[in-house]
């Protein structure tokens, strides 16, 4: 085995290219508040950090091909975000 990929918006991109089903975006939205709902769940009935912890990651997953869908960066946006929150905006 290879050394751990650090994932990336453009790694998850690649791999979801490559690996999933081709979604329209109003899928991919509906994937992603499906994903939501799970973690929510997870969240109130688990006593499990790492159940938790795995959902908290798919979520980002599903953010990650949300935002590729709208030609976004996560990261540019939660900078940008971040900087107005500081800013008291």
């Amino acid at each position: 085995m290879g050394r751990p990929v650090k994932e990336t918006q453009k790694t998850v991109l690649e791999w979801a290219d490559v690996t999933l089903t081709p979604q329209s975006s109003d899928e991919v939205m509906h994937e992603f508040l499906d994903v939501i709902k799970e973690f929510e769940v997870s969240w109130f009935s688990s006593d499990s950090y790492t159940e938790i912890a795995e959902g908290l990651g798919d979520a980002a997953v599903m953010l990650c091909r949300l935002a590729g869908e709208m030609s976004t960066d996560v990261t540019e946006e939660l900078n940008s975000s971040m900087a107005r929150k500081r800013k008291g905006a």
